[in-house]
């Protein structure tokens, strides 16, 4: 482990593959809750640290402790250039009001034969974590990501 910044080698080796992989689960996500009304960057944010970690896919994410919960700052602004660059989303303000949406773009579909592919195994889980939260507010998924990752943290050491 590095301690400098969380990061093992392994993890370094994997992080181009994982990209695209967080990519494609993010679209998932954003897929099926983008005309939520409770649905934003942040609770976008919560849920895709929730799916990966309670179905224990390993992916590159460098979360980091906020007292909203965990956060990947770096990829979760990234991901928004990346739906762009591959036309599936764009994420916009709300009109009148605060936060962001996500509008499906002309290859939105497109991603789906590679969620198919990486997370066939995980999908009726991942479906079951999106419905759970669906109508849920921003500060609610917030408090559930942190409990899980405090929790988790305890277990790893042995608390």
């Amino acid at each position: 482990m590095n301690e400098s910044n969380g990061i093992d080698s392994k993890q370094k080796l994997r992080a181009p593959k994982d990209y695209f992989k967080k990519t494609v689960l993010a679209a998932e996500i954003v897929y099926q809750l983008h005309d939520e009304p409770t649905f934003g960057h942040i609770k976008f944010a919560k849920l895709f640290c929730l799916c990966e970690h309670v179905n224990n896919i390993k992916l590159s994410t460098n979360y980091k402790k906020f007292a909203a919960g965990p956060l990947d700052n770096k990829w979760l602004y990234s991901v928004d250039s990346e739906f762009e660059k591959q036309k599936w989303f764009k994420k916009v303000q709300r009109e009148g009001s605060y936060g962001v949406k996500y509008l499906p773009l002309e290859n939105v579909e497109k991603y789906k034969d590679y969620y198919s592919h990486y997370f066939s195994n995980q999908a009726t889980r991942i479906s079951s974590i999106i419905e759970l939260f669906r109508k849920r507010d921003t500060a609610f998924c917030e408090i559930v990501a942190t409990l899980f990752f405090v929790w988790e943290e305890a277990i790893e050491k042995n608390q």
